[in-house]
């Protein structure tokens, strides 16, 4: 059995390794127009030629995610109907994986024993 201590630190090197591309898509999600992005825009600007789509699950998600950027929910769902579930994934992995990646390799407290409080006394006066 995996101690929880190392999946711990394997979940969060995953997530950190994630947060990039899912921070990149938010950007461009926010920078581009879902119409930009359909002509390949982003693409253009660093001198590369867009792909085309094999016709992927993930078809439309770009596109999603930008027209969700720009506040077109409609559009959004229409585009690819899990961008419900994408979209806010993408905002925890991109901000929740450095976090938990810190919080995992920050040095951990000794835990110390108890310190024994000490007893009161108590006197008993004499009868």
């Amino acid at each position: 059995m995996i101690p929880a201590r190392d999946l711990s630190r394997a979940l969060a090197w995953t997530l950190a390794l994630l947060a990039p591309p899912a921070a990149l898509a938010l950007a461009l999600g926010f920078a581009f127009g879902p119409e930009a992005v359909a002509r390949g825009t982003p693409w253009h600007l660093l001198g590369l030629e867009a792909p085309t789509c094999p016709g992927c699950a993930l078809c439309g998600m770009t596109r999603a995610f930008s027209a969700l950027a720009h506040g077109d929910l409609d559009r959004a769902l229409a585009l690819h109907p899990a961008v419900m579930i994408a979209w806010p994934l993408a905002w925890l992995v991109a901000l929740g994986g450095p976090l938990l990646l810190a919080r995992a390799l920050a040095p951990r407290r000794a835990s110390l024993p108890p310190t024994p409080t000490p007893r009161r006394r108590t006197c008993r006066s004499p009868r």
